[in-house]
């Protein structure tokens, strides 16, 4: 009897154990990823060419908190107040869109882009925040 109740208490902190902390868990929606690229994008000039800049930051989607944190040389941090889009596009990549703010009160669109079809090292996100004059795209792949 001893031994059956070990097993089951055993079995229950493993699937407990999966369930909060496995990689394929569901309710694990803390996201850490790095920039290859970034851009910032004037909304009034939208026909000029886009200056991408090379550079490595860590950004943080953390879906359990509601917050974007990007750790470049001034830090950002933006809330995400409510989610107003969450779709496939015609290749099937997943769109989740927010309303946000940022740490000095202004509001943003938040856009994150995740690509299907990725290998280790590709691009496998972009994160648009779009503000009313410009936008500021992330190019992002795994950390």
């Amino acid at each position: 009897m001893y031994t059956k109740l070990k097993i089951i208490i055993l079995f229950l902190f493993c699937f407990y154990w999966k369930l909060s902390f496995g990689q394929d868990s569901y309710s694990s929606k803390v996201y850490k990823l790095k920039t290859f690229q970034t851009a910032v994008i004037n909304l009034n000039e939208r026909n000029s060419d886009i200056e991408w800049e090379q550079n490595s930051i860590l950004v943080v989607i953390n879906f359990n908190d509601s917050k974007v944190n990007i750790y470049a040389k001034k830090q950002s941090d933006i809330d995400l107040l409510t989610l107003d889009k969450n779709y496939l596009d015609e290749n099937d990549n997943t769109w989740i869109i927010y309303s946000g703010i940022d740490e000095n009160g202004s509001r943003c669109k938040v856009e994150l882009e995740v690509f299907k079809n990725t290998s280790d090292n590709d691009h496998v996100a972009s994160l648009f925040l779009i503000y009313k004059d410009y936008e500021i795209v992330y190019r992002l792949q795994r950390d």
